[in-house]
């Protein structure tokens, strides 16, 4: 189950961590060369394992209503596509994919999302359509030796403006 964390930008939470170690060092009792060097490596381990857990979320595009945000997080693991209402709950995963998710981009209407995924794993991203509501994504571009990117919808809807190193 997703936590709270989600929510919260990394550099956030990394400043809350280094403001907590910068508290703990502060405060601990005077002790020996010996155990000040145990107790801080200690310490520093804790600090490096509890940041290695953090996920990352990035990309988030707000729907032209603006109630909800779609956004990239790797909380499940792999780059993969969330939706969270704006007035706040639980963020609802759109993508279960094995293969990174780079952007997502809604379309005027707020039905549909174009995002960029690389398949396979490989190099070449490819442009997928997926329905906001939840649902089978759609290739829509080759694939091949191109790297494809969506940039924006047309105002109706109805064109895809994308990027290609072809």
């Amino acid at each position: 189950m997703l936590k709270a964390a989600l929510f919260t930008l990394a550099v956030t939470t990394a400043l809350l961590s280094l403001g907590a170690c910068t508290q703990e060092s502060s405060t601990a009792p005077a002790q020996g060369p010996a155990a000040q060097s145990d107790t801080l490596g200690n310490d520093l381990r804790e600090q490096v394992s509890r940041m290695g857990a953090i996920g990352y979320s990035y990309r988030g595009v707000f729907s032209p209503a603006a109630e909800r945000v779609a956004f990239v997080s790797n909380a499940s693991g792999v780059p993969n596509v969330w939706l969270v209402d704006v007035a706040g709950g639980e963020p609802q995963q759109l993508t279960d994919s094995e293969d990174q998710v780079g952007s997502v981009l809604w379309s005027p209407k707020g039905d549909t999302l174009a995002i960029d995924i690389a398949p396979g794993g490989g190099l070449n991203t490819q442009i997928y359509l997926l329905p906001a509501a939840g649902g089978e994504k759609q290739i829509i571009t080759e694939g091949g030796n191109t790297n494809n990117w969506p940039t924006r919808w047309s105002e109706d809807g109805r064109y895809l403006n994308f990027s290609s190193s072809a």
